[in-house]
Order: structure tokens, then C-alpha cells, then sequence
């Protein structure tokens, strides 16, 4: 079912042009769940909206729970919409996350509109930094490993 899903997620217009806001959600978040990579669905930056941000914190949570691993590319999603749970969120795995779940923090909390994402971003100046500098980008933790 995983190559289904991705011959239409991926690399297809079709889904970001006409799908809803809530079948593109949940297109979303079975990517996730399925274990698909995000970067190839176009659109993405474009469609994302506060109610996805909530499921995807949501979904973080429950991978939590169960002590599962939350995918990186997860937090590009939260970033521009985030309110103060997503937030925390972000400061946890900025803090206590891997290498790349702090790199992917850092570029959604630069994505955010919020007061506190400035304060956070600060507390990392070495991954603020190269993500300014675009050294860091969705594409450099796409391509690395998983560790």
C-alpha cells in the first residue's frame, strides 16, 4: 500500500490543487504514519494550515506516548502556525531530540510568526545560525541518514 499511497502523494500536483484542507491533512498524516517522506508531496509549504499543525502535535504526542520516534520532517508542518503547545513541543525536541529533530526545530520555529520563537531560536545560535546562512535546510535533513 506504501507505493499506492506515494504514487499519488508524491511528486503530483493533483492532490495540492484539488484536495480539501481535510483530505489533504489526512494525506498528510498518513504519509507520517505509513513512514513516507514528506519532501516529495508538492505544495507542502503552501497547504499547510493551523488545524493540520494541531493533528500533527497531536500525532507527536501519541509516537510519544508510546515511546516512538516522531519523523523531522513532521515539525515542517508546525512551524508557521504554531501557537503555544506547538510551541513546547518544539522546545522539547530542541532540547532533548536528535541531531536532526533539533536541526528540524530550528527551521520551523524560523518559520514562526510566534513571540516566543525568537527567545527559543536563541538558546540554539549554532543551528540558528547555519540556518540563516541556508547551510541548514529541509533538504539537508531530508538527505541524512537516519539514525
Amino acid at each position: 500500500m506504501k507505493a499506492v499511497f506515494e504514487a499519488v502523494a508524491h511528486d503530483n500536483p493533483y492532490p495540492a490543487e484539488q484536495f480539501d484542507d481535510g483530505a489533504w491533512n489526512q494525506m498528510i498524516v498518513k504519509a507520517l504514519f505509513i513512514g513516507s517522506p514528506l519532501h516529495p508531496i508538492i505544495g507542502l509549504d503552501r497547504r499547510v494550515n493551523p488545524e493540520l499543525m494541531r493533528m500533527l502535535c497531536d500525532y507527536a504526542h501519541e509516537r510519544w506516548a508510546a515511546g516512538r520516534d516522531v519523523s523531522p520532517e513532521l515539525w515542517r508542518c508546525v512551524g508557521p502556525h504554531a501557537d503555544d503547545v506547538a510551541l513546547a513541543d518544539l522546545e522539547r525536541v530542541l532540547h532533548a531530540g536528535s541531531e536532526r529533530e533539533r536541526q528540524a526545530a530550528v527551521l520551523a520555529l524560523s518559520t514562526s510568526r510566534h513571540a516566543r520563537a525568537a527567545a527559543l531560536l536563541a538558546t540554539a545560535p549554532e543551528l540558528t545560525g547555519q540556518a540563516k546562512r541556508a547551510e541548514l535546510t529541509w533538504g539537508t535533513i531530508t538527505e541524512q541518514p537516519s539514525a
